[in-house]
């Protein structure tokens, strides 16, 4: 039973120690490979869902534009069609009432383009911002990936003082 002394303990324990930390470095980079593996395809995926939400929300803004621009069209000329049905002539009062009935749906209508051209900003905006924090995930795998090659490092150091320690008492 001399055999199982402290000191072949401790040198039992150091080369545990290595062991151990080579499987647990060996993890980490897995993991952190992993992460960013998952987080660049996330990145992709979100990139192309910034293109699709984009293009819809430009096909939104021509839609609504379109539909103003035709709303107006039908509201100038019924009331041309009034003006013209009441029997009095386009000028004076009348030429005024659609001169400012124009420049009010011109006005409608740059409103409507300035808020869809900010509505799809904002759309593209918040996708960028999406996929910029899966683009943060992977680089966080990535020094995931570099760091286990510390784990691996301080495993080793305490092992190798863990065998010091066994040899110091052997040597007793």
């Amino acid at each position: 039973m001399a055999f199982v002394t402290p000191a072949f303990v401790m040198a039992a324990s150091a080369v545990a120690s290595a062991a151990a930390a080579g499987y647990s470095a060996y993890a980490q980079a897995q993991a952190g490979a992993y992460q960013e593996k998952v987080a660049q395809q996330n990145a992709e995926f979100q990139r192309k869902l910034n293109d699709s939400n984009a293009a819809r929300a430009r096909l939104d803004s021509l839609a609504s534009e379109s539909a103003l621009a035709d709303q107006n069209r039908r509201r100038l000329s019924t009331l041309r069609a009034a003006i013209g049905a009441a029997g009095v002539g386009f000028g004076g009062s009348p030429l005024e009432i659609v001169a400012d009935s124009a420049k009010n749906a011109s006005k409608d209508l740059e409103y409507l383009k300035w808020n869809n051209s900010n509505r799809e900003y904002d759309v593209q905006l918040g996708g960028q911002v999406a996929e910029r924090n899966y683009l943060f995930d992977a680089q966080q795998g990535s020094f995931q990936k570099q760091s286990s090659f510390g784990t691996l490092l301080g495993g080793l150091g305490q092992a190798a003082g863990t065998g010091a320690q066994a040899y110091a008492m052997y040597k007793k």
